[in-house]
């Protein structure tokens, strides 16, 4: 009896993680809107009210939205086969997600020479997300950005946040997070991320990459990266 009890909560769970990676889903108003994981979109700073998107700076570019891994590498393959006139931009609506998913995806930037950034906000063509949706970037994303042969920070209400990386395992009532061991120099994914950028830039994304370390995973909190840290840090290489 308790060997099926288990097995329920186990596939329950596995089940529940698919769901929720497969798709990047989020609460507006009282309707559920589903985004797919890259699309093209508009990356918006708003104007000193917070409020004019109409009016709002904006720059085309490719969104990769929701649980970052395999299924998002994937897709951004993809879609950059599909849309050989695709923007030069990639931007992030991101909590983050898996560890060899994000190196493949930086390496995949940093191969096409694609500019990353982040926004105020994001426009999806058909939909107005402008008052709804801020721009976030979290855990392994960070990390993802970094690999934009120009970094571009549009605007300054968007969040980046870190931790140490950890592994989760989910449940439909609950999660049991813990920090990833055996997280070396040799076999850590970040630093190799690093390595990759340029020499004038290195020392302070090593700076960057401790940051995120001296926060736990288990303790189920994010370091929130604050907009006067970012040129500390040389997050980005430009400001709009």
């Amino acid at each position: 009896m308790v060997a099926v009890v288990l097995a329920v909560i186990f596939i329950s769970g596995t089940l529940c993680t698919y769901y929720y990676q497969k798709i990047y889903t989020s609460k507006i108003a009282n309707d559920e809107l589903q985004l797919e994981k890259v699309f093209l979109g508009e990356a918006c700073a708003l104007k000193d009210d917070g409020k004019d998107i109409d009016n709002a700076t904006c720059k085309a570019a490719i969104i990769l939205a929701g649980s970052i891994g395999e299924g998002m590498f994937e897709a951004f393959e993809n879609f950059l086969l599909e849309n050989k006139e695709h923007p030069n931009l990639v931007c992030f609506m991101s909590n983050g997600g898996e560890l060899n998913g994000a190196e493949k995806i930086a390496n995949k930037i940093r191969g096409e020479g694609l500019d990353t950034c982040m926004s105020d906000r994001i426009k999806v063509t058909g939909k107005d997300l402008s008052s709804k949706i801020a721009s976030n970037c979290e855990s392994a994303c960070p990390f993802v950005l970094l690999a934009g042969s120009n970094r571009v920070a549009i605007g300054s209400d968007f969040k980046i946040t870190v931790h140490h990386p950890g592994s989760t395992t989910s449940f439909c009532i609950c999660d049991i997070k813990f920090n990833k061991d055996g997280f070396t120099d040799s076999e850590n994914v970040y630093t190799r991320i690093i390595q990759a950028s340029a020499e004038d830039v290195r020392d302070s994304h090593m700076d960057f990459y401790r940051r995120a370390m001296s926060t736990p995973f288990y303790e189920d909190s994010l370091d929130l990266i604050k907009y006067e840290e970012f040129k500390k840090y040389k997050l980005f290489t430009s400001y709009l």
